[in-house]
């Protein structure tokens, strides 16, 4: 049994190393994968989350406007990976009142439907100006 699981081990780290079989492993793997990818994203938005969270906090303004955010992301985030969930998809922004929502397009690369992830925080209160 363990001489099977080397092998098989073997076998995919092979199959990975070549770009043209890494795509169709990656593929064909894709169901057994999802779980992962949700959780690494989930992270990573919950992340994104706290640190808009942050951001109002000390005053600065969030980054709402027509495309603001993925640069604010690029910005934050030194490694691309982490501008974009697991898929390969960038997040989306939404900010509705003191609410802020971070989305994941999810598996099927496409907003709006019912595999999406979101992660919501509240922004903490208006500071008063003096």
């Amino acid at each position: 049994m363990g001489r099977l699981f080397l092998l098989l081990l073997v076998a995919l780290g092979a199959g990975f190393y070549f770009p043209e079989s890494r795509a169709i492993l990656v593929e064909r793997l894709q169901p057994a994968l999802n779980p992962g990818y949700r959780w690494a994203s989930g992270g990573e938005m919950k992340q994104i989350v706290r640190d808009l969270q942050e951001w109002e906090r000390v005053g600065r303004g969030l980054p709402v406007g027509r495309g603001e955010f993925e640069p604010w992301l690029r910005n934050r985030y030194q490694m691309l990976e982490s501008t974009m969930d697991s898929w390969g998809t960038t997040y989306r922004l939404e900010v509705r009142g003191r609410v802020v929502r971070v989305i994941s397009a999810g598996p099927d690369r496409t907003f709006g439907t019912p595999d999406d992830m979101v992660e919501t925080g509240e922004l903490p209160p208006e500071r008063r100006r003096r």
